[in-house]
């Protein structure tokens, strides 16, 4: 059995304003994704309102640790297939 905790207050909201008002995807439900930045290949991201986090760039300045960390890394160390 989880533990529910203050992350699962529907309340809750993102710091992106863009990100507000949208039922489907609250702030506990971001939706993965594949995008491409300019001139870039294609990567993973989070989509929050009208905008990308960036997997590989959020993991290259460090922004995870422990568990996430070691989550991140392995797909992030594998090449593109498209």
């Amino acid at each position: 059995m989880s533990v529910i905790d203050e992350t699962h207050d529907p309340r809750r909201e993102s710091w992106v304003a863009s990100a507000h008002g949208h039922p489907e995807f609250p702030i506990q439900n971001l939706p993965f994704g594949v995008f491409s930045p300019a001139g870039g290949g294609p990567r993973g991201g989070i989509a929050i309102g009208d905008m990308i986090f960036d997997l590989r760039a959020g993991f290259e300045a460090g922004l995870f640790t422990g568990d996430a960390a070691r989550a991140a890394k392995r797909p992030l160390a594998q090449p593109s297939t498209h």
